[in-house]
């Protein structure tokens, strides 16, 4: 049995898979408990909310409901600000994002450990394909204060997740299909709009049998694009209307940021609903006009006393998030200009354009994610890239279900209990005329027990290149990005010591040594053990493992052949401030 995590930007969501005596897989969501309107309910979903009350910490729904009324003492959408110096103080305390990740992580493992037969093997986290040893430092972190095993931890792109449970739920009939034939390879852009990422990754798969075999060959940079922005803009058209219908007199700071948090709320729920409308119209293949659907909302209480009423339709809403969809096609050098300019076609132009990958080649899109339910959304994809989209009906589930499946296809050969009662037979001292009724029984036995050799091929890419600056020019790319991990390799004679007490070096992400919005993952002052000469050489060998974990050993060829381990992990704190970061030591 196998655990899956994803643990979103708004909601985080927990499923496990476990094979039944026929090998079957079955996957499970956890139904998480959680307060909400002062009582005890359970949801497949658990907001990725943390508030701090008078009488201690609530996560989930009731967290999320209060951010609105005690906005200093609710954190929402942590992971956006993963690998990051972001810190948050409340009741005197300072708290990082890996401090509230933990305490959500910490919730859900809680109410892991009540369910009945769950004994689980591994849990995989899922993160953005974007996502460097930076953020996934503070995930893994995060992890580990909630009292999961560090070693039973494994980490996987979203992206990769959700595609493999659509297709395991599709096995028996997909290759027959012929919307969705992979039994040639296909080109697959998965397209996850969440919460507060927009995750990009083009895959190229074949399915033969059994067999799985992904090939993660581009994946987009940006992140910050999401449900949030969408809330934001739609909240803001919201209250500029009412302003300028209602309003007659000019209102303080406070009372417009009380009038946006109310609008904010409110724009969730209907963005909610108009997609939910759409849904049960297109399940009950009811003929409407999705562009004349209205919503209403009320919000009691929502300036001087009076109660907002508010009639929205879908042509008003898109009108308010056009920007988001509108592709100036212009090619930006930095993410503070895209962060200006963001929608969802630029970040798929800028994969295609940065992987030099020709958009007619990609077969279909599958979009996941929560926003990508939204119709708008798919009819631009569709627009641009001319393809069939693929929306899955569970878009806020999946991932987590194709994290607790990818194990079952990660072990490339599994045991067939067949062959060990073969052996057994073959042991025995049998009479000649009873050797056939035994075959017999062994070949049933066999069938019944065999397990089905499932198996997946795939890769995970870094979007960015890790970089190391020894105070000695500019810094030197180590791991180029796009390269697969795991990786290692080494520099020889090329470095020499500076001082006779130590070394000093930053390790830094971004797109190479010349990118200026390159960030910094570490600064390492590590002594010697014995005064060493300046001038001396030394040589740097480094690797990082598939949950994107940096390790770096450097050998002084002095006399003693001293060697220094550095390590970006989970247990040190990660400074990313570019400009003269402190340095950090560690004690091996």
């Amino acid at each position: 049995m196998y655990l899956g995590i994803d643990l979103g930007t708004n909601n985080t969501v927990v499923a496990y898979t476990y094979a039944d005596s026929d090998d079957k897989l079955i996957t499970k969501v956890i139904q998480m408990g959680q307060i909400f309107n002062d009582s005890w309910e359970k949801f497949p979903m658990l907001p990725s909310a943390v508030f701090f009350g008078n009488m201690g910490i609530v996560v989930g729904k009731e967290a999320k409901k209060y951010k609105t009324v005690y906005k200093n003492r609710v954190i929402f959408n942590p992971k956006q600000f993963a690998g990051t110096v972001k810190k948050w103080n409340i009741g005197g305390r300072d708290y990082e994002p890996k401090d509230i990740l933990g305490m959500i992580l910490k919730h859900c493992k809680i109410n892991i450990d009540k369910e009945e037969d769950v004994d689980y093997e591994l849990v995989v986290l899922t993160v953005p394909a974007s996502f460097g040893p930076e953020q996934i430092s503070d995930i893994l972190a995060a992890a580990k204060l909630a009292g999961f095993d560090e070693v039973n931890i494994a980490i996987k792109h979203e992206p990769v997740a959700a595609l493999l449970a659509y297709l395991y739920d599709n096995s028996e009939n997909i290759i027959e299909d012929d919307i969705l034939d992979f039994s040639t390879e296909k080109r697959i852009m998965v397209f996850d709009l969440g919460g507060g990422t927009c995750d990009t990754s083009i895959i190229d798969v074949i399915i033969r049998d059994d067999e799985i075999n992904f090939k993660e060959i581009g994946i987009g940079i940006y992140q910050e694009l999401g449900g949030m922005d969408f809330d934001d803009r739609f909240a803001v058209g919201l209250l500029n209307d009412f302003m300028e219908k209602k309003v007659n007199r000019e209102l303080s700071k406070d009372e417009i940021m009380e009038l946006f948090l109310k609008l904010r709320s409110a724009a969730e729920v209907i963005k909610e609903k108009i997609s939910a409308k759409i849904e049960a119209a297109t399940l009950a293949d009811e003929n409407i006009d999705p562009e004349k659907l209205e919503i209403r909302h009320v919000i009691t209480s929502f300036f001087e006393g009076e109660t907002y009423r508010i009639r929205m339709t879908k042509a008003k809403y898109d009108e308010y998030t056009r920007d988001f969809y509108n592709d100036e096609n212009v090619n930006y050098k930095k993410c503070e200009e895209m962060e200006q300019h963001k929608n969802i076609i630029g970040v798929i132009r800028k994969t295609l354009d940065d992987y030099a990958i020709d958009k007619n080649s990609i077969d279909y899109v599958f979009a996941t994610g929560g926003m990508s339910q939204l119709k708008t959304v798919q009819d631009k994809l569709k627009e641009y890239l001319g393809c069939e989209i693929i929306v899955p009906k569970d878009p806020m589930e999946i991932v987590a279900r194709g994290a607790s499946l990818y194990p079952f296809f990660n072990t490339m050969e599994r045991k067939e209990v067949g062959h060990v009662i073969e052996d057994g037979f073959k042991n025995l001292d049998i009479e000649n005329e009873f050797e056939e009724e035994i075959d017999l029984k062994k070949e049933i036995k066999t069938k019944k027990n065999r397990k089905k050799k499932r198996k997946m091929e795939d890769n995970m890419m870094m979007a960015e290149a890790i970089m190391l600056d020894m105070q000695q020019g500019l810094p030197k790319v180590i791991i180029p990005r796009k390269t697969e991990v795991p990786f290692e390799s080494e520099i020889l004679n090329e470095y020499k010591t500076t001082s006779p007490s130590g070394i000093k070096l930053n390790i830094y992400t971004g797109q190479d040594q010349y990118d200026s919005s390159m960030r910094i993952q570490k600064s390492f002052e590590k002594k010697f053990k014995y005064p060493v000469s300046s001038g001396t050489p030394f040589d740097i060998k480094y690797k990082i493992n598939s949950n994107k974990a940096i390790e770096i050993t450097i050998v002084i060829h002095d006399e003693k052949e001293q060697v220094l381990e550095m390590y970006i992990d989970s247990d040190l704190k990660i400074e990313r401030s570019v400009s003269n970061p402190p340095l950090q030591k560690r004690k091996l």
